[in-house]
């Protein structure tokens, strides 16, 4: 199910404005002061904290796609598929044309998906651990400061 609402809610163009957009945040955090009011800033705290799970979710969702799924090129058209090119041409001139295609075996893909992978996760330690100092900059949740009564002014006799 929630691989199900990530994917509604992001494909692979959204996952990296997700991921893009979430470093961002924690880089404004770290460097702009929080707001003074208690509520502001917990609410603050908590939408990148959400951020960070659907961050983290687009990333999961990209290496699972990438290392378990089969490429699919976009190929369309004249009745072709994932697994069948059918080439034509309309009109030729005095000299047919040549059709070439440069192909690499599936392994040559999934050995770059792993490598990929790999540089991702551990770069992924990294991006987390900065991330936990920007959002924990200036404490990373406030109480609420509880308002003190008025005190009604003393009346002079």
């Amino acid at each position: 199910m929630l691989q199900r609402l990530f994917r509604q809610f992001s494909g692979p163009e959204g996952a990296l404005g997700h991921v893009a957009g979430w470093l961002m945040a924690l880089g404004i955090r770290r460097k702009f002061p929080p707001p003074a009011s208690w509520a502001v800033f917990n609410g603050l705290q908590l939408g990148i904290a959400g951020w960070t799970v659907l961050a983290l979710g687009g990333l999961y969702l990209a290496i699972q796609n990438g290392l378990l799924g089969i490429p699919e090129m976009q190929v369309a058209g004249n009745f072709s598929s994932l697994f069948e090119l059918n080439w034509y041409q309309d009109r030729i001139g005095a000299r047919m044309p040549e059709a070439w295609v440069l192909s690499l075996p599936l392994w040559v893909y999934r050995l770059l998906m792993l490598v990929w992978s790999l540089w991702l996760a551990f770069s992924l330690l990294n991006w987390l651990r900065w991330g936990w100092s920007c959002w924990n900059v200036d404490g990373w949740w406030r109480k609420r400061v509880p308002r003190k009564p008025a005190v009604p002014a003393a009346k002079p006799e």
